[in-house]
């Protein structure tokens, strides 16, 4: 049996294939800046009450936060000592994955927009160019992070609509020291910071909500899309809930760049395994 695994900051989603049969199992996220074993092994127990792990023979792990070596060997370490009978361990980033899942065979740009945002061109089975990914802090223009640094900054700055800050006082209970705790203290506040995301979708029909995404995706396109020095060449994907759910404010904000989106996923893990399927 074949395990293909796309795993992002706050979700894992585990493909189990067997020739044309497939399931679909969901565990927290594993990015490895932010994850040591133990909490890959709670995982992992999740698992194993689904299926019998000893029957795993080939693995396809594609993962935020898997770019570089270092971070891409320890998640194959700990697959290797979880999937003791894998003969095949391969980890890849989180972009081959979503370019894989859209464009597979062919070309075009991989957007990436979930908890975290990236792009990359991709020609048939290769990332021909891929610009940095600076994180939650510095990037992620766009992303749930984005969405929720900029609806907690309007919060602590008393710049909410009155129905949205109502909501997050009396219906979340929200209050300053526990964003500053959770943002300075938690050992995940890129999670945290997403978490926010949805309140977009509960108040998209305010002027606030629309013009924060559209800004967010314009920031995104400028940063991610434009620098590409063909980027008008190539047709334009999307995967990730964020530009699956605010797929409209997203497809205003290329309009205004001459641009479309010809096709977009909620999850990777959905073109990944229809891709696998197809080859059988």
């Amino acid at each position: 049996m074949k395990l293909i695994v796309d795993s992002g900051s706050s979700k894992a989603s585990w493909a189990l294939i067997n020739n044309k049969q497939f399931e679909i199992f969901e565990t927290d996220g594993l990015n490895p800046h932010f994850i040591e074993e133990r909490f890959f092994d709670s995982q992992i127990e999740i698992l194993k009450s689904k299926f019998d792990l000893n029957l795993i023979s080939n693995i396809e792990f594609y993962g935020a936060g898997c770019g570089q070596d270092f971070f891409s060997n320890k998640i194959v370490s700990f697959l290797q000592k979880a999937f003791v009978n894998a003969k095949f361990v391969n980890v890849e980033n989180d972009v081959m994955g979503a370019s894989i899942s859209l464009f597979s065979g062919q070309k075009g740009i991989a957007c990436i927009l979930g908890t975290g945002s990236n792009s990359c061109i991709f020609d048939t089975n290769t990332i021909v160019e891929n610009l940095p990914a600076p994180g939650y802090i510095l990037g992620d223009e766009g992303a749930g992070t984005f969405l929720g640094k900029r609806l907690l900054r309007d919060f602590l700055y008393n710049r909410l609509p009155n129905e949205m800050m109502d909501f997050l006082k009396k219906d979340l209970k929200l209050n300053e020291e526990d964003i500053y705790k959770n943002i300075y203290s938690n050992n995940r506040p890129n999670r945290y910071l997403a978490s926010f995301a949805p309140i977009f979708d509960k108040f998209k029909y305010t002027a606030y909500a629309h013009e924060t995404l559209v800004e967010g995706f314009e920031d995104f396109i400028k940063f991610h899309i434009l620098p590409y020095e063909h980027y008008k060449n190539y047709p334009i994907g999307s995967v990730g809930s964020i530009g699956f759910v605010f797929q409209d404010a997203f497809k205003i904000a290329l309009k205004k760049y001459d641009l479309e989106l010809s096709v977009v996923y909620k999850q990777p893990i959905d073109g990944l395994v229809n891709k696998e399927l197809s080859i059988h």
